[in-house]
């Protein structure tokens, strides 16, 4: 849930969420050497939560992605201590694209295992996107990272996501 983020420190969407652009202060944190920066539109990893395309409650998160000079843009979360999964089916999340967004490939990733769903991510509607946990391997007792983002060579533009969620449907 990004309702919970605010432009102080240690609440930053930017410092949970590590995205390509290193951060000093307040502390020193490392890019993750992708294209992308996790903000308000064109704000920089500084700036408050996205407020203004919301899919559920008041905010959301906002992913510029930039794969002109990069390979790919995404956004990590890590997990200290990491999280056990194995009692869910899914994970669902919701993604909002933008029409002048120029292509890619919206990808989810757990720990090392990606997943790419059917997802356009020109599409400004907001679009539901369903992930059987399974689809991520078998080792769902230690989730140490959830990653978001877009591949694709010479694409850029930016997606919105908002509740993230894990499902049970048994």
């Amino acid at each position: 849930d990004f309702e919970g983020y605010t432009y102080e420190s240690p609440n930053r969407v930017s410092e949970t969420w590590r995205d390509g652009l290193d951060v000093f202060w307040p502390e020193p944190i490392l890019g993750n050497g992708s294209g992308a920066v996790v903000s308000l539109a064109g704000g920089g990893g500084d700036a408050p939560i996205e407020t203004d395309f919301v899919h559920g409650g008041n905010q959301a998160m906002c992913l510029s992605y930039n794969n002109y000079f990069w390979e790919n843009s995404f956004t990590e979360r890590t997990f200290d201590p990491v999280w056990d999964w194995s009692p869910y089916d899914a994970l669902s999340l919701w993604v909002r694209g933008e029409a002048t967004n120029t292509g890619g490939q919206f990808f989810v990733r757990v720990n090392d295992r990606p997943v790419y769903p059917e997802l356009d991510v020109v599409n400004i509607a907001w679009t539901e996107t369903k992930i059987p946990l399974d689809s991520f391997g078998p080792d769902l007792l230690n989730v140490a990272s959830l990653s978001i983002g877009v591949d694709g060579a010479d694409v850029g533009g930016m997606i919105y996501v908002d509740d993230i969620v894990l499902l049970v449907n048994r």
